[in-house]
């Protein structure tokens, strides 16, 4: 991806980079603490692709990083997992045709959780019935 060369090669990213590897651990150890969000609304947006030369390693890495991202998904009872076709990890962002199929399942998130609240049962007032969307 020409565009992302100079970002992938700045030092600003790197710095980024491992400032962020820094804080994975203790994020890894509050979210192992969670026994779950219960019906908190998560969304998993995964890339479809791996990128890397030797194409068997590519498709290997690839599903193996849906399964894992598979896994957070387990921490609510009411989840979805969108995956971008064609995405990597870095095109979801850089990619025009990616990007607006990752703020689509945001908006979608965003949505579903409105359509919750509208009719979450309040104080005198009956309950409605849920609407399935699957």
């Amino acid at each position: 991806m020409p565009a992302m060369r100079p970002f992938l090669l700045s030092h600003e990213r790197a710095r980024t980079a491992l400032r962020e590897l820094d804080f994975v651990s203790d994020t890894l150890r509050q979210i192992g603490r969670l026994s779950g969000v219960g019906p908190m609304p998560v969304t998993v947006i995964s890339s479809d692709r791996w990128i890397d030369k030797d194409p068997d390693i590519a498709a290997k890495r690839a599903d193996w990083n849906k399964n894992l991202q598979r896994n957070w998904l387990a921490i609510s009872t009411d989840s979805h997992f969108p995956v971008v076709p064609g995405a990597d990890h870095l095109s979801l962002l850089s990619n025009k045709d990616h990007a607006a199929a990752v703020a689509q399942a945001v908006t979608n998130m965003v949505q579903h959780l409105r359509h919750r609240r509208a009719y979450r049962p309040r104080a005198g007032r009956p309950s409605r019935p849920e609407i399935n969307e699957n």
